[in-house]
C-alpha cells in the first residue's frame, strides 16, 4: 500500500467491526473528508499520517467502521471541541 493521500482521522483499536466479517478485529480506519479511504493494519495506516492527521486510540474499544459511525463521531468531536 502506497503512500498517495494523507488522512485526515485515523481512528485505531483492537474491536473494529467492519460488517464485512463476523467479528471485530484489530485495526485502524483512515478518513479523509468525509469518506473511509482505508480498513487496514495499525501498520499499514502509517502510510496515510501527515502532519495534520488527527489519530485517535479507542484500545478495546469498539469501533464500528461505516459512514453512519463516522457521521456520529465527528458531531461529538466537534461538540466537545466547542
Amino acid at each position: 500500500m502506497g503512500k498517495e493521500i494523507n488522512a485526515d482521522v485515523i481512528l485505531s483499536g483492537n474491536a473494529v467491526f467492519t460488517c464485512l466479517e463476523d467479528e471485530p478485529k484489530p485495526a485502524s480506519i483512515a478518513i479523509v473528508g468525509n469518506r473511509i479511504v482505508a480498513v487496514c493494519s495499525k501498520q499499514e495506516v502509517k502510510a496515510f499520517i501527515g502532519p495534520e492527521t488527527k489519530i485517535y486510540e479507542f484500545d478495546d474499544q469498539l469501533i464500528i467502521g461505516n459512514s453512519s459511525f463516522f457521521e456520529l463521531f465527528m458531531k461529538e468531536k466537534h461538540k466537545s471541541s466547542s
